[in-house]
């Protein structure tokens, strides 16, 4: 019976540990800002682009120019405790008609780097540029340098995507020399200078290498979304002056034109990559650095009614992760990792009212774990006017602005865990606990087995004999023999 009790215990304590994995950790945040550019005027696309350092908010609006058509602005917000404020307008010191400035942006400490992929001002056309703006000492940034790519071809759209770490830069062109590539500068004494253009192996014609673009910590994570087509990531280490392609990264279950790659963030020893066409409705791979770059969790929508296109941008760092859609109006999807090391989803976030298109084509996160999400179709202000929204994770949601609803999610019980991110370890949690259930069953019915057999057999009687007692066995009459 003591062992049937240890066992009930153990199953308790599994079925406990099991529920660990299925329940969901929920968090509240709040809605603390929209944001509108104060010159909003139709087809701006205020939030075409967004990125976030510390105290200082970039936003960009590749349409918006009151010097040029289509010329491009990028908007600079500043924050004060919990509220942000608009700081100041960023544009070319020489502005150029329809070049996409600000289709891109990055921000590290005092640098701020500007896209503009469809720029004429080089030997070529649409081959790009990306503006470098500084701080200085009186605090307004101004433009300090001009970036191109020396062997810049027509339409190779340099500067489609940009990520920054501190004296580092990763810049892509999806479609250098139709193959796509990706360029590596670095800062020394406030001069950017090329050290390397990259570009995966094997090199595959229209792949849109470059097309998304991370770096941090001397690793490069590049996407090209129509590598092989159904997609891929490369992972480049840095070694010394020299940056090595260390891996191809597929996804393990990947189909034609799932666009893996689309989308792709960097933070620490963790990656994710968007495929928004994943099984239709997209996904969300999680990597994670063991000896190398391993699968940790496959990320999808809730059910398959849920929004198009999850993937289509992604942000992590630390221990949160911001997914975005593309769809009407659009939507967002915060997740956590828990102390157990998988990533549940916390929150999900979606406009209200019909004036928000695309919330969630663009977003990032910093380490205050302040969530940024662009919706650059915004009509709130004029037709596509664009709009941004701030999110802080981790403030109690009292009071929710009117513009916006916040859904916290629950799973149910026993419901696929992470859109079972780790389908090996269920399995092997379900077998145990089948296991432990089985033996239990066997032990109670050996218990039971040997209860049937004692009872069977007749009983004893004791005698006492010189103040001992002695087992004396009955005799078939019921008489002891001594």
């Amino acid at each position: 019976m003591k062992l049937s009790r240890n066992l009930l215990h153990s199953v308790v304590l599994v079925l406990v540990f099991f529920s660990f994995f299925i329940t969901n950790e929920t968090q509240e945040i709040l809605l603390d800002t929209k944001l509108y550019a104060d010159n909003s005027t139709e087809q701006a696309q205020f939030g075409k682009s967004v990125a976030v350092d510390g105290e200082f908010m970039v936003i960009g609006s590749n349409l918006k120019n009151d010097k040029v058509t289509h010329g491009g602005s990028v908007y600079c917000f500043q924050r004060t405790g919990v509220t942000w404020s608009f700081y100041q307008i960023l544009e070319p010191l020489v502005p150029i008609q329809n070049n996409n400035f600000g289709v891109s942006v990055a921000i590290s400490g005092d640098t701020i780097l500007i896209g503009a992929d469809q720029s004429d001002k080089t030997t070529a056309p649409n081959t790009g540029l990306v503006y470098v703006f500084r701080k200085n000492k009186n605090n307004v940034w101004k433009e300090s340098q001009i970036l191109i790519a020396p062997d810049g071809k027509n339409g190779d759209l340099f500067g489609i995507s940009i990520s920054i770490d501190r004296t580092t830069a990763l810049i892509g062109a999806s479609n250098q020399s139709g193959y796509g590539a990706a360029y590596i500068f670095v800062e020394e004494n406030g001069i950017w200078s090329q050290q390397q253009k990259i570009w995966q192996y094997p090199r595959r014609r229209n792949s849109n290498f470059g097309f998304s673009v991370s770096v941090q910590g001397g690793v490069a994570l590049v996407g090209a979304y129509k590598q092989y087509d159904t997609g891929a990531a490369y992972i480049f280490e840095n070694h010394g002056s020299i940056w090595i392609q260390n891996q191809e990264i597929l996804a393990h279950d990947r189909e034609f034109s799932d666009e893996f790659g689309y989308s792709v963030s960097l933070s620490g020893k963790t990656f994710v990559v968007g495929s928004p066409l994943s099984k239709k409705n997209g996904a969300l791979y999680v990597f994670e650095y063991v000896s190398s770059w391993k699968i940790k969790s496959k990320l999808k929508p809730f059910n398959s009614t849920d929004p198009f296109r999850f993937g289509e941008s992604s942000s992590i760092f630390g221990d949160i992760l911001v997914v975005g859609t593309q769809e009407t109006p659009g939507e967002v999807f915060i997740f956590k990792k828990t102390t157990s090391n998988l990533w549940v989803k916390q929150v999900r976030l979606f406009p209200s009212g019909g004036n928000s298109n695309c919330f969630g084509c663009s977003t990032a996160i910093d380490s205050t774990e302040s969530v940024i999400i662009g919706a650059y179709q915004d009509n709130t202000k004029a037709l596509n006017s664009g709009a941004v929204y701030y999110y802080s994770v981790g403030i109690p949601c009292e009071e929710l602005a009117s513009d916006c609803r916040v859904e916290t999610l629950n799973f149910p019980p026993l419901s696929p865990v992470i859109l079972i991110a780790e389908p090996l370890l269920l399995g092997i949690l379900i077998v145990l606990l089948i296991g432990v259930v089985v033996l239990l069953g066997w032990c109670i019915h050996v218990k039971r087995q040997k209860d049937i057999l004692q009872n069977s057999k007749a009983p004893n009687v004791f005698a006492d004999e010189d103040d001992s007692m002695e087992e004396v066995p009955l005799n078939l009459d019921g008489d002891a023999s001594l």
